[in-house]
């Protein structure tokens, strides 16, 4: 009786620790994915920035600052100035 008590809280004990591990791996795996999907999200949100800060800088060193500042208002030159660094990066990035 007492051998067959000791199997019978061993196969408990492989049980949970194998249902552990595989919630564990398990959950690894959908947190690649949500990873890799929010990777994807961030370089899609970069790369509309950068195509929006193109478009505003070039407004603004072409001397239509009247539609960037519509845009923006009293904001409208430190937002250039912070464009003209994401741009600056990105440069670099690209390198």
């Amino acid at each position: 009786m007492d051998g067959w008590l000791k199997a019978l809280i061993a196969a408990a004990c492989v049980a949970v620790i194998g249902s552990a591990g595989w919630f564990v791996l398990s959950g690894n795996r959908d947190n690649e994915r949500q990873l890799e999907t929010s990777k994807m999200v961030r370089s899609i949100e970069k790369a509309r920035h950068r195509k929006d800060c193109d478009r505003y800088v070039g407004l603004w060193q072409s001397g239509n600052r009247l539609a960037v500042k519509r845009e923006f208002g009293d904001h409208s030159e430190s937002m250039i100035k912070s464009c003209l660094l994401i741009l600056e990066i990105a440069e670099i990035e690209n390198e």
